[in-house]
């Protein structure tokens, strides 16, 4: 099933912060480029405009800490 990243845009510009897992899923899709250029660029824009929130780092700096490890792992 395809993930709809339009419904992230729309819950950061209510001002609604990510869950972690969601900001997981976000950093996961940006990671694999399935979010289309413009889309992450309005997402960015958006979290800038709220500010991010510790779930929403923390979710994300944890898929960026495997991606690492696994990373190192490989070379």
């Amino acid at each position: 099933m395809e993930m709809d990243w339009s419904n992230f845009l729309q819950q950061i510009l209510a001002k609604q912060s990510l869950a972690e897992t969601e900001a997981a899923q976000l950093m996961e899709g940006w990671l694999n480029h399935e979010i289309p250029d413009v889309l992450s660029g309005a997402i960015l824009a958006a979290l800038n405009a709220k500010g991010f929130s510790a779930s929403e780092l923390a979710g994300m700096a944890r898929v960026l800490q495997k991606q690492s490890v696994q990373d190192r792992v490989i070379n």
